[in-house]
């Protein structure tokens, strides 16, 4: 779900992801971050900046999806000031919400005899009666995730640090955001394991 305030009224724009087939990694969700960013700086070029709040699933904290970052931003042309991690359970209410919303529309169209077997049926049920506001669906045929072995740096105590905040050529990384001076980090070496995040698939809405 992505969230800004444009003339002191916030907006809010939801995009679903349905994958047929993937590794449930950190792979797959640099794909999507970028993929993502991409979408809202082709649709609204004057966004420069963004902020990402994630959930403690081991595929998001995790040294791949951060070291990426740099590598997003280079795709994307949008500054990722900032990542930032939730309590478990917790800062996940927009996207349940939505998923909530979009559970509701697809058992209403089961009930009226439809099945949901497959990606690209999901993709009818949420599309289907006009679809739902707000919210937006791609349907990868393939993820087109990296397959490089390449060494990736690792972060010390990454599950217990919750912020990070990027800077040119390296990352302060707090506990608790702002307590204390933070560890400092150089990315120049880390390169990480995506040349390029391969971003192949577009949105319906």
């Amino acid at each position: 779900v992505a969230v800004r305030r444009r003339n002191n009224q916030l907006e809010s724009q939801g995009f679903v992801h349905i994958i047929q087939n993937c590794t449930q990694g950190s792979s797959a969700v640099v794909a999507i971050m970028a993929h993502v960013l991409n979408a809202l700086k082709t649709e609204h070029p004057e966004i420069q900046k963004a902020f990402f709040r994630q959930d403690n699933a081991g595929c998001y904290h995790s040294a791949v999806t951060i070291m990426s970052v740099p590598v997003i931003e280079k795709a994307t042309g949008v500054k990722v000031a900032e990542v930032s991690f939730s309590d478990p359970q917790g800062g996940k209410e927009p996207a349940d919400r939505m998923a909530a919303f979009i559970k509701g529309h697809i058992t209403r169209f089961v009930n009226k005899g439809n099945n949901v077997t497959n990606a690209k049926e999901m993709e009818k049920s949420v599309l289907s009666h006009g679809g739902l506001p707000g919210i937006r669906v791609a349907v990868p045929d393939r993820l087109g995730e990296s397959e490089s072995t390449a060494p990736q740096q690792k972060i010390t105590g990454i599950s217990k640090l919750n912020n990070f905040s990027f800077c040119p050529g390296g990352l302060k990384m707090w506990q608790a955001f702002g307590i204390g001076p933070g560890k400092d980090i150089n990315l120049e070496a880390a390169n990480g394991k995506f040349s390029k995040p391969p971003i192949t698939f577009c949105y319906c809405s």
